[in-house]
């Protein structure tokens, strides 16, 4: 555990740690087979006061009108968290018909068109244009307003901060509604590019959850970024429509120093150093990748700092591409560094399937040109077994406006191809040993993950260790996966093993079951030179001493270093249908206003625990672990004081923000040892369906010198095994103000 601070004197932190990892959780709405309770603000709050709901809505009328918000109080000077509590009523509608999965890209097109709508409305407002009628259609093509009730919360309204009606929706983007006063119309501001930065999607079968930023860049070039979270579900049509949306700007927090810098000749140690910072970036991304941290947000980050592609036309041609072998866009080099990218099937993520533990650079050239360089020569990427890699490289700088250097030519060969095995005879007690390695892997794994350590990393390490991701073609089925049955990549098998993967959203790790043994029987073994092949029954034991029976066949073949590595992994289970979980439960309102006090409780007692000298990071640690999902589902978490890592979508950085002290995320001091005294929670609106709900409102916190902090929550829940509520979606944040 770190070093305890005094209370009032605020733990320390370090770098960034990465993303992904995305919810699971549907948005869904009345008249599409939901249940929905709009919980109307009254002007003085008391706990558990009664609220009205409003009664179910056909799919072509309006929703009805929301209660102005009202002022909120100053919560009282008590350690409970005051939650405003509706009166439970449940609404029914007929279900909707069976629609299409929603798909990633979908998501992302939808995402466009509102960007694209956004450009369209401000240009027919230059023009002269009916730009409020073009407005009025955004509205109601993308968002659900008339067919069931919305949530929208947008970023720059601080009097009136939810949005549930059209008219408070069209409004806000332009303008022009008394009763609105506040609105200068967000969407008459003509940008000179609009664009999606870091952003995860969780699709679900009609519905998705996206969470993100959009930077805006204004006529001078100035870029302003907002962060937001869209909840879409099909319509009737089978459309997309938005039935979600909390947009914030960015917490005015921690950010990196960086001086101006001017433009001036390119000189040899800035080339050096550049090159050093690239060979940095291969190691940060597949360290972040072995250590489940938000990969994806340090690759994207590394080459909008190290590469040209924003600026300039960028010529690629990497080492390990071969039907697409040139990428001169940014999704491309993207996706050779990590994959994942559909339009590129061949990129196994050269940064990922293996986690490089140092690049180091030979024979290097270096010519000069004014505000430009070319750089000759070989690297050498050291694997985490000590092997090394070999690749030529040729890579040209050139300075940008602020006078960094950035890549616009990197040319990148491998002329001895993949090395080939070693040529040692494999015998069967080598396949015996291998097997039980196998076996004691996915104890280890386990055993990890009970004791509240980095089991992931343990996973990452263990997979390298058995399984030829970093030199063979590797074939994964494992016994219990249905929609992704097959895994190819390394981010496959680990997803498998740890879950909490938002490409595979079916995972909930069948390694951290957890399994306390692993013996085999029936084997049988075949040994064909450098490689052999397994097959027989394995059977896994938990704690309670009940046994899973599976039946596998898993190939071996040698590497270069003579090891043993699984290139071949069958597994089946017979699946049993009509098992039910206590996933397939249902959320009432109650649990949902009880798991709002809960949250509110873990956060003032941490307080509490830290005012003692007790030990505040187990008992935040033992919050995330109760309430958030991260062991069970992808998260999407965007804290309300974070500005540097904005997204917490792993357990590491949830526990970080809440109580500091980790050096991965070194703008946390630790929200939760403020400590408050009091926290009130106002839900304005909850939506259940089923297993999940959804809650959006405001909190507002009081410390001990009467000192108090609003901010505006969206909490998204889904039932677990176990049938409790777990968090899978938060957005929080600071209200805007003028």
């Amino acid at each position: 555990m770190p070093a305890r601070p005094a209370p009032g004197q605020k733990p320390l932190g370090e770098r960034t740690a990465n993303f992904l990892f995305v919810t699971a959780i549907v948005i869904l709405c009345a008249s599409f087979g939901t249940r929905y309770q709009k919980i109307e603000e009254v002007a003085a709050p008391v706990q558990r006061s009664g609220f009205k709901l409003p009664r179910l809505f056909g799919r072509q009328r309006a929703p009805k009108a929301v209660t102005p918000d009202a002022p909120t109080p100053v919560a009282p000077a008590t350690a409970a968290p005051v939650v405003e509590e509706p009166a439970p009523t449940e609404h029914h509608a007929a279900p909707l018909e069976a629609l299409s999965p929603v798909t990633k890209d979908e998501v992302l097109g939808l995402l466009h068109r509102w960007i694209d709508g956004l450009n369209r409305i401000g240009q027919a407002k230059i023009r002269g244009e009916n730009y409020r009628a073009i407005a009025a259609a955004f509205v109601d093509e993308l968002y659900a307003y008339g067919i069931c009730p919305v949530m929208f919360k947008p970023a720059k309204a601080g009097k009136r901060p939810f949005r549930p009606t059209r008219e408070g929706a069209l409004s806000y983007f332009i303008g022009g509604n008394p009763a609105f006063p506040e609105d200068a119309g967000f969407a008459l501001t003509v940008w000179k590019k609009i664009r999606l930065g870091h952003t995860s999607v969780s699709p679900q079968t009609d519905g998705a959850v996206v969470m993100g930023e959009y930077i805006f860049t204004d006529q001078s070039k100035k870029e302003h970024k907002a962060e937001f979270t869209f909840g879409v579900r099909r319509d009737p049509e089978g459309l997309l429509r938005i039935v979600l949306h909390h947009s914030s700007l960015p917490f005015p927090g921690f950010a990196p120093a960086n001086a101006d810098r001017v433009r001036h000749a390119v000189t040899k140690q800035e080339v050096k150093s550049a090159l050093k910072a690239w060979g940095d970036a291969i190691v940060n991304i597949g360290q972040d990748y072995t250590e489940h941290g938000q990969y994806a947000y340090t690759a994207a980050r590394a080459i909008d700092t190290l590469y040209g592609y924003d600026l300039y036309p960028v010529l690629f041609k990497p080492t390990e591409a071969d039907d697409q072998n040139f990428r001169s866009t940014r999704a491309g080099a993207l996706s050779y560094f990590i994959g994942g990218n559909s339009d590129y099937p061949g990129d196994q993520g050269f940064a990922t399937r293996t986690s490089w533990k140092a690049v180091r650079f030979d024979k290097v050239d270096i010519s000069l040109h004014e505000s430009s360089a070319m750089a000759m020569g070989e690297y050498y990427f050291e694997n985490m077994h000590g092997q090394e890699l070999k690749a030529g490289f040729t890579i040209g700088y050139r300075h940008d406006d602020e006078g960094k250097l950035r890549i616009v030519l990197h040319q990148s060969s491998l002329p001895d191809g993949v090395k080939p095995d070693a040529g040692i005879a494999v015998h069967q007690d080598e396949v015996v040993a291998a097997l039980q390695k196998f076996g004691d892997g996915i104890v280890e794994i386990g055993a990890t993950f009970s004791s509240n350590g980095d089991y992931r990393k343990k996973a990452g390490d263990v997979i390298d260790s058995l399984y030829a991701y970093d030199v063979f073609p590797v074939l994964l089925k494992p016994t219990k996966a249905a929609q992704q049955p097959f895994r190819t990549t390394r981010e496959g098998a680990l997803s498998y093993y740890v879950g909490g993967n938002e490409d595979f959203p079916e995972d909930h790790g069948f390694a951290i079951n957890p399994w306390v043994g692993v013996s085999f029987e029936d084997l049988r073994v075949s040994c064909q030179g450098s490689t052999a092949t397994a097959m027989g029954t394995y059977r896994f034991a938990d704690a309670a001493g009940e046994v899973t029976d599976a039946e596998f066949t898993i190939g071996y073949r040698r590497d270069q270093s003579g090891n043993l590595r699984i290139v071949l992994h069958h597994s089946s289970l017979p699946f049993k249908p009509g098992e039910s979980t206590g996933r397939s439960g249902q959320i009432k309102q109650s649990q949902v206003v009880q798991a709002l006090k809960n949250w509110g409780d873990s956060i003032i007692e941490i307080g509490e625990v830290y005012r003692a000298q007790g030990d505040y990071l187990e008992k935040g640690k033992a919050m995330i672990n109760a309430l958030y999902a991260y062991d069970v589902y992808p998260v999407l978490f965007k804290p309300a004081q974070a500005s540097y890592m904005p997204f917490r979508n792993t357990r590491d950085g949830a526990v970080s923000y809440f109580v500091g002290g980790d050096h991965h995320f070194p703008e946390d001091s630790g929200f939760a040892l403020k400590p408050w005294k009091g926290v009130r929670l106002q839900p304005q609106s909850v939506s259940v369906h089923g297993n999940t709900a959804v809650a959006m409102g405001t909190y507002q916190f009081v410390d001990y010198d009467g000192h108090s902090m609003r901010a505006e929550f969206t909490f998204g829940y889904r039932l677990d095994d176990a049938g409790r509520m777990r968090i899978v979606l938060h957005h929080s944040s600071v209200p805007y103000r003028v």
